[in-house]
C-alpha cells in the first residue's frame, strides 16, 4: 500500500501547497493593478513549513521532496483574483500637464496628467497607464543611447527610470524647483537641468553628477532648453525674468551660449515670456513668445518676431522638421497654424478645443514626428487630438487623470453613481451596464465641482455645488438651473423632508431652503465665525442626520456641532480630542447609534452619547491622512480612505486594518461609496487622477 501512496502524499502535497501559494498570492501587496503575481521566496518557505508540518507525518517526507516542493513553488506564477475591478469605463481627460513623442521609437508617446504617467505606443491612437507618483512628473526627456531608460523633473528632484518609465528613483538635485530638461539628441551623456531661481545646470555623466553653468544668466525661471542636433556646445534657452521676491516680472528673455553653457548673452528681450524653444534643423530655431513668435535663422545668434503673428500672445508652439510648418496656442484665442514658417498665418482655430473658462490657455502642443498634420494639446480638460492640421479637436481618453474627488449614490436610486471632479465636470454612471457620462448641458458648468448632493427622496433630483453657485436638475441631469445659492462650495447638504434642506457651506456657514432649494436663508444661530487661512467666516463642511432627527455638522476650523430644531439653532460639541478641523462625519445605525468623526492629524474618534463622551478609534491606521468614511449599514463594517496607505476596514469602529490593497493603486484615495445593484453590494473607491475602483462586499 505504501507503494502507492508514496507517489501520492508529494501529488496531495503540491496541490495543497498551490492552493496555498495562490492564496497568498491573492494577498500580495501590489502598487499598480497588475495582472500576474509572483510569490515571494520567503512566502513560498512558509508555505512549504505549513505543508511539512500538517499534509503527512514527518518521516515521510524526504529533504529531496521539500527541496522538490520549494522549486515548484518558486517558479510557479499564479494569477490572483484581484477582489478590485475597474469601474472607471467612460471616463476621459483630466489635467493633462505634459505631453511628449519618445523619439527612439515610432509611435511612442508619453502623457503626464498629475501624478500619472500614461503611454501610447500607436501615436496617440490608444492609452495605457504606466507609472504612477505622489510628487507627480513634470518634464520627460529620453537619451539616444539608452532605450529603456526615462529622466523626468519631479517635485523631489531629478528622476530616473531604467525600465521605460515604469518605475522611477531620485537621481539628483533633489529640493530643486526643477523647470527643464534637455538631453542632447547626439551626445546624450550631455544634459541641462532649467530650474525656477537657482539657474542652469549641466551633467556630463548622463545625470549622476551636476554643476551649475551660471555666467551671464540672469534671475530667471528656465521655462525651455534646445540643442541643435549635430553641434553640442550650442545651446539656447528660454524663460520668464524673475523680481526680487522671486515673482513673475513682465518679460522673459532668450539666451545663447556656444561653449556648451560656459557663458551666456542674452540674444533676445523685450518680448514677453519665452517658451517652447525648438531647433527644426542646425541652424533654425523657433520660441514662443507673449508678442508673437520669434525666429532664428543663425542657431539663436540673433532674433526676429515673425510676422503671421505679430502683436499675438503666444503661449506655445510645435514646428515640424520642415522648418516651415508651424502651429501656435495663443491666449484667449485658440490655435493658429502656419506653412510658411510664421510669414503669414490663419487662426484662430477653436472647434473642439476645450480650454479653461478665464484662462484660455493650454500646457503643451506637439506635433506627431511622422505626420505633421497630427497633433496634440494639453488643456485642463485633457488630451486633444486634431487630425486635421488643427482646424478641429477631439478629447482623447489619454492620462484617466480625470480628479474625481467624491462618489455620491441615492437611496431612491442605489445602482446610480455620481461623481464630482475638480477641473472636469460632474459625472453620473447609471449603473454597471453603463458607462461613466459627463454631464454637460449647456447651463451647467464644466470645470470645477466639489461635491453632488442626492435627494434620497426623489431618484432623478440632486444638486451640484460648484466653486461659485449651486445647480439643481430634477430630471437625471438632463437640464439643470442655478438656485440662487451664490457661495464658495456646497460642500454637504442634509435633505429634512418636505422641501426643508440644509447646505453647508465653505464661507457662509450653513443655508437653509425650504422650499426644495428655490430660495434659501442663513441658519447660524449658535455658530460662531472662527479666523481660516482664508479670513475669517463659519466653514462649515459636513451635515449628517441621524434616525431620530438630530443633526450634526463638522466644521473646518470650529469644531462639532449639534441641532434638534432641524437647524434652526446649534449647539457646541466639546470633544476630549481636540475636534477642530473635521474632515469626515457619519452616524452608524444602532442600537446603540454611533456618531463617527474623521478629524485632521488625529484619526477616527467615536461617540455613542450624541457626542457627549468621545473615544479614539484609530487603532491599526497607518496614517492619519484620512479623506472619507462610510458606513455599510447592513453590513455593519466602516470604511476610510487615505492619501497615502490606501483603504482601511474596521467592523467596530476603533480597530482597523487595510482593505483589499494588494491589486489597486494604495496612495491616492479620496471619494468612497457603497453601491447597490443587481449583482450585490460594492465599495467604490475614487483614486484621484487614476481612476475609480469597486470591491464586492456581498
Amino acid at each position: 500500500m505504501w507503494g502507492v501512496w508514496r507517489f501520492v502524499i508529494p501529488i496531495l502535497m503540491l496541490v495543497t501547497a498551490g492552493c496555498k501559494v495562490s492564496k497568498i498570492g491573492a494577498h500580495l501587496a501590489d502598487s499598480g493593478a497588475a495582472d500576474t503575481v509572483v510569490a515571494d521566496v520567503a512566502d513560498v518557505a512558509d508555505v512549504v513549513a505549513d505543508v511539512a508540518d500538517t499534509s503527512a507525518p514527518a518521516d515521510t517526507l524526504s529533504d529531496d521532496t521539500v527541496d522538490a516542493l520549494a522549486d515548484a513553488a518558486e517558479d510557479t506564477r499564479v494569477t490572483p483574483v484581484c477582489p478590485w475591478s475597474d469601474y472607471g469605463e467612460g471616463l476621459k481627460g483630466g489635467a493633462v500637464t505634459w505631453i511628449g513623442f519618445d523619439p527612439r521609437a515610432n509611435g511612442l508617446m508619453f502623457a503626464v496628467a498629475g501624478g500619472v504617467l500614461s503611454r501610447s505606443q500607436d501615436s496617440g491612437a490608444s492609452w495605457e497607464r504606466w507609472s504612477t507618483r505622489d510628487d507627480g512628473f513634470g518634464r520627460l526627456a529620453f537619451p539616444s543611447d539608452d532605450p529603456k531608460g526615462v529622466l523626468g523633473t519631479s517635485g523631489s528632484g531629478l528622476l530616473a527610470s531604467s525600465d521605460g518609465g515604469v518605475t522611477f528613483d531620485v537621481r539628483a538635485l533633489a529640493g530643486f524647483g526643477l523647470r527643464a530638461l534637455m538631453i542632447h539628441p547626439t551626445a546624450p551623456q550631455r544634459m541641462f537641468i532649467g530650474t525656477q531661481g537657482a539657474g542652469i545646470w549641466r551633467s556630463d555623466d548622463h545625470g549622476d553628477s551636476w554643476t551649475p553653468f551660471n555666467v551671464g544668466v540672469p534671475l530667471m525661471e528656465v521655462r525651455s532648453i534646445a540643442s541643435p542636433r549635430d553641434q553640442a556646445d550650442v545651446v539656447v534657452v528660454g524663460g520668464i525674468l524673475l523680481n526680487d521676491n522671486l515673482g513673475f516680472s513682465n518679460d522673459g528673455v532668450l539666451l545663447y551660449s556656444g561653449n556648451g553653457g560656459l557663458s551666456w548673452t542674452v540674444a533676445e528681450g523685450g518680448i514677453g515670456w519665452a517658451d517652447d524653444v525648438t531647433f527644426c534643423d542646425d541652424s533654425t530655431v523657433f520660441a514662443a513668445a507673449r508678442k508673437s513668435v520669434a525666429r532664428s535663422d543663425d542657431g539663436g545668434l540673433t532674433w526676429s518676431l515673425v510676422p503671421g503673428l505679430a502683436g499675438l500672445d503666444v503661449l506655445h508652439i510645435a514646428v515640424a522638421s520642415d522648418c516651415e510648418t508651424l502651429y501656435a496656442m495663443v491666449y484667449t484665442k485658440g490655435i493658429y497654424r502656419s506653412f510658411d514658417g510664421g510669414d503669414t498665418a490663419e487662426g484662430p482655430f477653436t472647434e473642439g478645443l476645450e480650454l479653461e473658462p478665464g484662462r484660455e490657455s493650454a500646457n503643451r502642443l506637439v506635433i506627431d514626428p511622422s505626420d505633421p498634420t497630427s497633433l496634440f494639446v494639453a488643456t485642463y480638460a485633457g488630451l486633444l487630438h486634431s487630425e486635421d492640421s488643427g482646424a478641429s479637436w477631439a478629447l482623447t481618453d489619454s492620462g484617466n487623470g480625470v480628479a474625481m474627488h467624491t462618489l455620491t449614490v441615492s437611496p431612491a436610486a442605489p445602482a446610480r453613481l455620481l461623481g464630482s471632479t475638480w477641473g472636469s465636470g460632474a459625472w453620473q454612471r447609471v449603473d454597471p451596464a453603463a458607462v461613466w457620462e459627463r454631464e454637460s448641458p449647456a447651463e451647467l458648468p464644466r470645470d470645477f465641482v466639489y461635491a453632488i448632493h442626492a435627494d434620497p427622496s426623489v431618484a432623478d433630483r440632486w444638486f451640484i455645488g460648484t466653486t461659485s453657485e449651486l445647480w439643481r436638475t430634477t430630471d437625471a441631469g438632463a437640464t439643470y438651473d442655478a438656485v440662487g445659492l451664490q457661495t464658495t462650495n456646497v460642500f454637504d447638504m442634509a435633505f429634512l423632508g418636505s422641501g426643508t434642506i440644509l447646505a453647508a457651506t465653505q464661507v457662509s456657514g450653513v443655508q437653509r431652503s425650504d422650499d426644495g432649494g428655490d430660495s434659501w436663508v442663513a441658519s447660524n444661530t449658535g455658530l460662531t465665525p472662527f479666523a481660516t487661512s482664508a479670513g475669517t467666516f463659519i466653514d462649515a463642511r459636513h451635515l449628517t442626520l441621524a434616525a431620530g432627527g438630530t443633526l450634526y455638522l463638522g466644521t473646518n476650523g470650529g469644531g462639532l456641532y449639534t441641532s434638534s430644531d432641524s437647524g434652526a439653532s446649534w449647539t457646541a460639541i466639546t470633544v476630549d480630542q481636540g475636534v477642530s478641523r473635521v474632515a469626515a462625519l457619519e452616524v452608524s445605525p444602532g442600537p446603540p447609534e454611533v456618531l463617527y468623526a474623521v478629524v485632521a492629524d488625529a484619526g477616527v474618534v467615536r461617540s455613542e452619547d450624541g457626542g457627549v463622551t468621545w473615544t479614539s478609534g484609530g487603532s491599526g491606521l497607518e496614517s492619519l491622512d484620512i479623506t472619507d468614511l462610510v458606513v455599510d449599514a447592513e453590513g455593519g463594517a466602516l470604511y476610510v480612505s487615505t492619501m497615502r496607505n490606501g483603504v482601511f476596514k474596521s467592523l467596530d469602529g476603533e480597530h482597523w486594518a487595510p482593505f483589499d490593497r494588494f491589486c489597486v493603486p494604495v496612495r491616492g484615495f479620496d471619494g468612497l461609496a457603497i453601491l447597490e445593484d443587481a449583482d450585490g453590494t460594492w465599495l467604490v473607491a475614487v483614486q484621484s487622477g487614476g481612476g475609480v475602483f469597486r470591491d464586492k462586499l456581498r
